[in-house]
C-alpha cells in the first residue's frame, strides 16, 4: 500500500512516520517503510495488516505555510478507513470521536489523545478484535495480573 508522507524535504516541520497503534499498551510501534519519489511526493510503500489501527503523520508544508496532518486509520479487508484527522488544530472525523479527542487534548498531547480515541473505537465498535489481537491482549493481561495457565483453564472450565 502506498501512502504519501511528505512533499518538500527542505520544508518539513516534523519527521513523517507510520506507526501501528498498540491498543492494549497505549503506545506506538513505528514502521520503517521504503520511501520512493512519485508524482511530486515522497511515498511510503508499506504493508498494513488487517484489523489494526495506524497513526500516520504527513507533512506537506511549504517554506511559508505549515501543513502537518495526523491521521488515525483502521485497516479492514486491505482497505484504509480514516477515523480521525488532525491538521493545524482542526479536527475532522465522526462527531463523537472529535468530541473525545478535544476532551483528551485538555489532558494529553496530540498523539496520546489519538491513541485514546483509537481505544474508544475499539471498545465502542469492536474494531481490531481479531483472534490474534485477542490472544495477544490476553497474554498482556495475564502477565500484568500474574495469572497462570492453570488459573485460565479453571476459569474456562467454569464457563
Amino acid at each position: 500500500m502506498k501512502m504519501p508522507l511528505f512533499r518538500n524535504p527542505k520544508a518539513i516541520r516534523v519527521v513523517p512516520f507510520i506507526a501501528r497503534v498498540n491498543i492494549e499498551v497505549g503506545s506506538l510501534s513505528y514502521l520503517n517503510p521504503k520511501t520512493i519519489y512519485e508524482n511530486g511526493f515522497y511515498v511510503a510503500d508499506v504493508e498494513l495488516s488487517d484489523n489494526n489501527f495506524y497513526l500516520i503523520c504527513q507533512d506537506f508544508s511549504s517554506h511559508k505555510h505549515p501543513r502537518v496532518i495526523l491521521s488515525l486509520i483502521y485497516v479492514e479487508n486491505s482497505k484504509c478507513k480514516t477515523l480521525l484527522e488532525v491538521e493545524g488544530g482542526k479536527v475532522r472525523g465522526e462527531n463523537k470521536a472529535v468530541e473525545l479527542y478535544k476532551h483528551y487534548r485538555k489532558r494529553y498531547d496530540e498523539i496520546e489523545s489519538i491513541i485514546k480515541v483509537a481505544q474508544w473505537y475499539r471498545m465502542e465498535h469492536g474494531m481490531g478484535l481479531s483472534e490474534e489481537n485477542l490472544i495477544e491482549e490476553l497474554k498482556v493481561l495475564c502477565a500484568k495480573y500474574n495469572i497462570t495457565i492453570d488459573k485460565l483453564k479453571e476459569i474456562v472450565n467454569s464457563l
